[in-house]
Order: C-alpha cells, then sequence, then structure tokens
C-alpha cells in the first residue's frame, strides 16, 4: 500500500484506518464519515458520540462489530467566530501518532458499497474545553489494540490526559502541504 502524506484529511474524503483482519491489524483507506437517510435526505456522519453510539443507528450497527483506530500526527480545532476564527493544531507532546477510535462499515455511496469511518467522540477534557466542547478518543497503543479486538466497550474507552497533549495556532488551512501545522508566529507591535 502506498500512502501519502497528507495534512489536512477531511470529512467524505478518503483516509488510513486499522482494522482487525484475519491475521491481525489492517490497514485500509476508507472514506470519512457513515452517510445515512433521514426524513428523505442523505446525511453524513462524520463523528459519533461515545453517549450515544450504541442507540443511534447507522452507527449502532457497526459497535462491537466494526472497531477501527484512526492514525493521525494531530487534527484541527476552530476557535473564535466569523471571519476571525483560528485553526489550531492539537498533538501529543510526547509521540509522533495519535489512534482515534472509531467503527467502520460499508454504506452506500453514490449508490456503491464504499468501506467508511467515522470517529467516536467523548467530553472535551480540561486541555480541550477550551477549545471545543467534544474531542476525538485518543487511545494509547495498548488501549488502542484493546478496542481493535473487541475486548473494550466503548463505555470503558480510557482516553489520553490532558497533560499530554498540546497545540499551537495555525494559518487558515489551505491546501495540502506541512506547512499547515507549523506554528503561526504572533508579533507583538506595542499597538
Amino acid at each position: 500500500m502506498n500512502l501519502q502524506p497528507s495534512w489536512n484529511v477531511k470529512p467524505t474524503q478518503p483516509a488510513p484506518i486499522v482494522r482487525s483482519g484475519v491475521d491481525g491489524p489492517v490497514v485500509q483507506i476508507m472514506h470519512w464519515g457513515f452517510q445515512f437517510e433521514i426524513g428523505g435526505r442523505t446525511v453524513p456522519g462524520f463523528n459519533a458520540r461515545c453517549e450515544t453510539v450504541a442507540s443511534t443507528w447507522p452507527f449502532s450497527r457497526a459497535l462491537g462489530k466494526r472497531p477501527c483506530l484512526v492514525p493521525a500526527t494531530g487534527f484541527y480545532e476552530w476557535t473564535g467566530s466569523g471571519t476571525s476564527r483560528t485553526p489550531h493544531f492539537i498533538y501529543l507532546r510526547d509521540q509522533p501518532v495519535m489512534f482515534m477510535a472509531g467503527l467502520w462499515d460499508r454504506r452506500l455511496i453514490r449508490g456503491a458499497e464504499t468501506p467508511c469511518f467515522t470517529l467516536l467522540t467523548t467530553a472535551a477534557n480540561s486541555f480541550m474545553r477550551r477549545l471545543h466542547s467534544r474531542m476525538p478518543i485518543l487511545l494509547s497503543a495498548q488501549d488502542g489494540l484493546l478496542w481493535l479486538s473487541g475486548q473494550s466497550a466503548v463505555e470503558a474507552l480510557t482516553p489520553l490526559s490532558a497533560g499530554r497533549m498540546a497545540e499551537h495556532p495555525v494559518a487558515p488551512l489551505k491546501g495540502d502541504h506541512a506547512g499547515l501545522v507549523a506554528p503561526v508566529v504572533q508579533s507583538d507591535f506595542g499597538f
């Protein structure tokens, strides 16, 4: 598999995930977002709340059967409003890759059965609270393997501690290049 780096994966785009295979973990490219019909219109399900995932279709169909991990070097969260919104790059202080808990399934997308995934989210920890009220469930490698093997229920997932997380503001996200995760240099001209 020839994985190309990406610094700006957006919902509806393909991304690598790790799922269980016959001989152990398998990396597969999948579409980000379950799609389902509500009131005659198609709705994408990019994220699933861990508190309601068991009772929310179509996520409940994959729960307990199709866990996955979404590896990433970090993710973005925005603060502010209107034209003064600022993206922040969130990453781990102590390791280069994080693992976000997710679910995968096969859904009809534009008439074709497509492998897709959704991220599991939880209430923000003390680090994330100043940026957003929700966050992806970030797992250690050990907890990630338990999640993949089906040995860990969604209620038992223990997110990484806030002390392991870091962030910095970045320039507006345009394109897909390594410069997107570079810290924005703040200047103070005294006025």
